[in-house]
C-alpha cells in the first residue's frame, strides 16, 4: 500500500523542515540530505566526527571505508527490520522489489536473474555496444553543442535494457519514456500533479511489462522475462514478483549506468590532463570506470538496519537502528586511498570502491555498467578527441543519486 500523494507531501514538508533545522545545528548528514551540489565536503565533516556517529536526523552515519565494508558483509544487518517490516515508507507501487528484501526471499529472486547479468554475457556483447555508441554519435553533429545524456548515454542504456528483455519495437519508445519518468522517484516531488505523473508512468510501465509477460508466455526466448516465467510456472515466484523484478531492472539498469557515464565524462573534461592520458592510451578506459566509481559515484548512500545489538568502533548500535553509509565519503577515505580527492587514472592499489555495495546485495547490474561505460569512454575519445563542455550541467536533485540531467558538450 503506497502513501497517498497529499499525505506524502505533508510528510515531506515536515521532514524537510526538520532536516533543515538539524543542518542549521551543523549536522553533516542533514546538510547532505538537502541535495547540495557538492556532497563531499559534508562527507568530510561526517568523517571528522569519528568512524561512526549518530546523526541528529536519526540514523547512525559512517564515511569510514573499512567500517562500511564490514557492515555491508555483516549478516547482522539487513535492508529491512528483523521482523521483515520496511525501514522506510513505500512511495510508489513499483517500490517493493527484491532490492528491498532480505534472505531468503532476496536470495530466491536474485538467483533467477543473476545468470543474465554476468560479466561473460556482456563481454560477448561488446561489439553490439560499440556499434550502438557509434550509431548514436553518427546521428548528431558533434561540432555543435549537443546533450551527452539525451543523445548518447540514455539512449544507449535504454537499448541495452530493452535487449535484455527483448522488448518489441512497437513499445520501445513507451518503455523508455516510462523508465525515465519513473526513475525520478529518487528526487521526490513537489506537488500532487508531479506525484500523479510519476504514478501514471509506473502504472504504464507495469502495463508494458504485463504485455511483455503475456507475449513471452506464448513465445518464450533467451531473455530475463522468459527465465522468470519458467520459475513462475514451477511455483518459484508469483506474478507480482515477476513484474516487480522486471520493474526494478528496467529503472536501475537505465539510471545508475547513465549516471556513471555522465559523471565519468564530466570528471575527464574537468581534468584535461586525464583526458589526454585516455587519448594517448584508450586501454585506460577501464581505469576511468574504476576511478569514476570511486571519485564521483552515482550511488551516494547505502542504508542498513541492525537486526541485533551490534558494537561498532566503540558505538552501541541497537537492534532496529538504521545505519547510513556515505558511499561518496567512504570512497574518499584517506586511510584507504592516498590523495583521495584527486581524479587520477594512474592510481595504483587501494580497495575496491563501495559504489556497487558488496556482500549479498552487491549490485546485480555491475557487469553491465562497467562494460557499457568502458566502451562508451573508448568510443568518445576515439570519435570526439577534442570533446569539451559547451555549457553548464544540470544535476539530478537527489541526495542518494548523483548524476546529470543535462550535459552540453561539443567537439
Amino acid at each position: 500500500m503506497t502513501i497517498p500523494a497529499g499525505d506524502q507531501l505533508q510528510e515531506q514538508a515536515k521532514t524537510a523542515t526538520f532536516v533543515w533545522q538539524m543542518s542549521e545545528l551543523g549536522d553533516p548528514y542533514a546538510k547532505l540530505l538537502l541535495r547540495q551540489v557538492n556532497p563531499y565536503r559534508f562527507c568530510e565533516q561526517a568523517r571528522e566526527l569519528g568512524p561512526i556517529h549518530r546523526s541528529k536526523v536519526g540514523p547512525w552515519v559512517t564515511a569510514d571505508h573499512a567500517l562500511s565494508l564490514g557492515i555491508l558483509r555483516d549478516r547482522r544487518f539487513g535492508v529491512r527490520r528483523a521482523d521483515g517490516t520496511r525501514d522506510l515508507a513505500q512511495f510508489t507501487s513499483m517500490d517493493d522489489s527484491f532490492l528491498k528484501l532480505d534472505p531468503p526471499d532476496h536470495t530466491r529472486l536474485r538467483r533467477m536473474v543473476t545468470p543474465f547479468f554476468g560479466a561473460r554475457r556482456f563481454n560477448g556483447q561488446r561489439k553490439r555496444i560499440e556499434q550502438l555508441c557509434h550509431g548514436l554519435l553518427d546521428a548528431v553533429d558533434t561540432t555543435k553543442p549537443f546533450d551527452l545524456m539525451d543523445e548518447l548515454v540514455r539512449p544507449l542504456m535504454n537499448t541495452l535494457v530493452r535487449d535484455l528483455f527483448q522488448v518489441p519495437e512497437d513499445v520501445a519508445e513507451r518503455f523508455d519514456r516510462n523508465c525515465t519518468t519513473t526513475g525520478r522517484v529518487f528526487e521526490g516531488f513537489a506537488s500532487p500533479e508531479q506525484y500523479e505523473e510519476l504514478e501514471a508512468a509506473v502504472a504504464d510501465l507495469r502495463a508494458v511489462l504485463g504485455e511483455l509477460v503475456e507475449l513471452r508466455m506464448e513465445q518464450p526466448g533467451d531473455d530475463v522475462v522468459s527465465e522468470l516465467l519458467t520459475a513462475y510456472r514451477e511455483g518459484g515466484v508469483t506474478m507480482d514478483e515477476v513484474i516487480g523484478v522486471l520493474g526494478l531492472l528496467s529503472i536501475a539498469g537505465t539510471e545508475s549506468t547513465s549516471h556513471l557515464m555522465g559523471n565519468g565524462v564530466l570528471a575527464l573534461l574537468e581534468h584535461p590532463d586525464q583526458w589526454e592520458l585516455l587519448k594517448a592510451d584508450p586501454e585506460l578506459a577501464t581505469k576511468v570506470v574504476d576511478e569514476t566509481l570511486r571519485y564521483d559515484p552515482p550511488n551516494q548512500l547505502i542504508s542498513r538496519v541492525a537486526h541485533v545489538d551490534v558494537e561498532l568502533a566503540g558505538a552501541r548500535i541497537e537492534a532496529g537502528d538504521s545505519v547510513v553509509i556515505l558511499t561518496g565519503g567512504a570512497n574518499r577515505d584517506p586511510k584507504a586511498y592516498p590523495d583521495p580527492n584527486r581524479f587520477d587514472l594512474t592510481r595504483e592499489g587501494g580497495p575496491e570502491s563501495l559504489t556497487f555495495s558488496t556482500g549479498i546485495h552487491f549490485c546485480l547490474g555491475a557487469a553491465l555498467a562497467r562494460t557499457a561505460a568502458e566502451i562508451c569512454f573508448r568510443v568518445l575519445v576515439d570519435r570526439v578527441p577534442t570533446l569539451h563542455q559547451a555549457g553548464p550541467v544540470r544535476r539530478r536533485m537527489a541526495s542518494s543519486i548523483r548524476g546529470l540531467h543535462r550535459f552540453p558538450v561539443s567537439a
